[in-house]
């Protein structure tokens, strides 16, 4: 990625709060999950999670059955 789209990417992160994106715009977190899903595949692992943030992943993950370790 160039240095503009990089920016472009922080600026909408940064703008749009975890908690409203979550709320709002469901698509990222519906791809991710079902990504996981499908890479996962059953598997239980030990998941070590950096930066959490409001534990949406944090909860997807531990009701796949996985152990976490997490920190924010």
């Amino acid at each position: 990625m160039g240095h503009s789209k990089d920016s472009d990417v922080l600026k909408y992160y940064s703008k749009n709060k975890e908690m409203a994106r979550s709320e709002t715009q469901q698509l990222e977190f519906r791809v991710c999950e079902n990504l996981l899903q499908k890479y996962l595949n059953g598997k239980k692992l030990n998941i070590l999670e950096l930066g959490a943030g409001a534990g949406h992943y944090t909860k997807l993950l531990a009701e796949m059955g996985h152990t976490l370790t997490v920190v924010e």
